[in-house]
């Protein structure tokens, strides 16, 4: 805005100096080429009107825009652009409603690092059954200059698709029903998939229940075969020690007999 609390558009207006439009602080700019800036810390609001009003100018000249038609952005589809315009409203991030071919209404939001549309945005849109997108420039290294020019060739081209990701989808717009018919689609496939992956699954499970029973078998034969030897580790120690009572026995009686005929000897 203006010092007169008028809007501008930085890309045509020669003002350096303005105040941003959403926190209502001062913003300014070293040449018209340039986009405004805060001068201490950027938020979000400026940023995001500076971006909006360019992407706005591209998707008009472009005459198109490229939306993702599968929420892993895995397929994409060429929606023509009718008419492009920002929406500001009072205490609330500016975001840029999209008409595209058929008149179908799409709002396109920004996200960074530090941002993303409120809870309270999101749900007044949802509520008037809007379509909504949203795209991540968080990885995004902003120029001071040239940054029409920038988003052109960085931004509105085929890595567009790859930042953007459906918030909330329109039930009356025909663009919906392809997203839900390839989305259907694609469950299907993933369906079939995981069904085959549980026979496989159930498969080998019915192989390791069939080689546990059998090293269960074997594992009981040893133990058997074990107590087996044990048993006659433990016969054979037992005849050991009679024996070696015996040969006492036996040593003893030996004795008591030749003592028994020393004594008669000497009487």
């Amino acid at each position: 805005m203006d010092s007169d609390s008028r809007f501008i558009d930085s890309r045509t207006s020669e003002d350096l100096n303005a105040m941003c439009r959403t926190c209502s602080t001062p913003v300014m700019r070293h040449s018209p080429n340039q986009f405004f800036q805060h001068a201490d810390n950027q938020c979000e609001g400026a940023l995001f009107s500076e971006l909006l009003e360019r992407l706005c100018s591209i998707f008009i000249e472009v005459g198109h825009i490229s939306l993702p038609i599968t929420f892993d952005n895995s397929e994409s589809t060429a929606q023509g652009v009718i008419a492009a315009e920002v929406k500001y409203e009072h205490s609330m991030m500016p975001i840029l409603a999209l008409t595209l071919t058929g008149g179908q209404l799409t709002y396109l939001s920004l996200r960074t690092e530090d941002y993303a549309l409120s809870h309270h945005q999101l749900m007044a849109l949802r509520e008037s059954f809007q379509s909504v997108i949203e795209m991540d420039i968080s990885t995004l290294t902003l120029p001071s200059s040239g940054l029409t020019a920038y988003l052109r060739t960085q931004v509105v081209s085929e890595s567009f698709v790859n930042r953007c990701a459906w918030l909330a989808l329109s039930p009356l717009a025909p663009l919906t029903r392809t997203i839900a018919a390839l989305e259907a689609n694609s469950l299907s496939k993933q369906k079939t998939q995981a069904e085959k992956e549980l026979s496989s699954v159930q498969k080998h499970l019915q192989e390791a229940q069939t080689e546990l029973r059998f090293s269960a078998d074997v594992l009981d034969q040893v133990a058997l075969y074990e107590s087996a030897e044990a048993l006659k580790n433990e016969r054979t120690h037992l005849i050991q020690q009679v024996n070696n009572l015996s040969e006492k026995n036996v040593s003893s009686s030996h004795k008591l007999k030749m003592a028994l005929i020393v004594t008669r000897l000497l009487n």
